[in-house]
């Protein structure tokens, strides 16, 4: 099932101005939340967030040494 959730309903702060910034700074089109921290049993002590990234161009993010 897959299902949208606002900012706001999360159990989690997100400053959404710093993570944008964070994505224009790296190229990403799309970041996406997946797992424990849209449902119910989400522990702020014990879980992990889980993020799903889709890049804009990812050869031309690409820094080779």
């Amino acid at each position: 099932m897959i299902w949208a959730m606002s900012v706001a309903e999360l159990p989690i702060q997100i400053d959404r101005e710093k993570i944008a910034e964070f994505c224009r700074g790296r190229g990403i089109r799309k970041l996406s939340l997946f797992g424990s921290v849209l449902r119910d049993d989400f522990d702020p002590l014990r879980s992990d967030v889980d993020v799903l990234a889709t890049y804009l161009h990812i050869l031309a993010r690409l820094r080779l040494p």
